[in-house]
């Protein structure tokens, strides 16, 4: 095993000391089991082969993300295997973060008591909370088939809805405008 400083360091040790090491040496039982199977399968289908792994360090997770690659001799030998590694802990928290922070956004905006929903720039309904589903009257089953600005609004306010839309796109202002709306069961009302 050659390795580079960042690697020592992560097994906090010197370069030297673990020239001509192997896994079984520097690591868990468990993760040198891992990573010789990595390594085997890399060797049998002669290619490259990314991963991500995670381990507990002083009672943090730590990830890190490994590329490895076969060397292969002048006959076409596999000879080696070639590995990069790198701590990915700080994307993988920002992930967690984010992803909680989108639920718990989720969470309250689907539980707010006025109508809250989203489209995209084709006037296709992407979200609904739970009080544009009882306003509308529409199921789950409705939105999975999809719902359009048209599904939901009288005639002659989908055009004047749709220009709004191209409105904000190109970021021009636009007053706040009433609409009317129509229910699953064809019920009109102000939004």
């Amino acid at each position: 095993m050659i390795v580079n400083t960042p690697f020592a360091d992560y097994y906090k040790t010197q370069q030297e000391n673990l020239i001509g090491k192997t896994d079984f040496d520097i690591c868990s039982t468990e993760n040198a089991f891992n990573f010789q199977s990595t390594d085997n399968e890399i060797i049998k289908l002669r290619k490259r082969k990314s991963y991500q792994d995670v381990a507990e360090d002083q009672g943090e997770l730590k990830w890190s993300e490994t590329y490895k690659s076969p060397i292969l001799n002048e006959h076409n030998e596999v000879i080696g295997i070639a590995g990069i590694a790198r701590d990915i802990t700080n994307r993988k928290r920002a992930e967690i973060a984010l992803k909680f922070s989108e639920e718990k956004y989720k969470e309250l905006v689907t539980m707010l008591p006025e109508m809250v929903f989203e489209t995209d720039l084709q006037g296709n309904f992407t979200f609904f909370n739970l009080k544009a589903f009882e306003t509308f009257g529409f199921s789950n089953e409705d939105f999975s088939v999809g719902i359009k600005l048209d599904d939901v609004l009288i005639p002659e306010d989908v055009e004047r809805i749709r220009e709004h839309l191209n409105r904000l796109v190109k970021r021009e202002n636009i007053k706040g405008e009433k609409y009317t709306a129509i229910t699953k069961s064809g019920r009109n009302f102000q939004s």
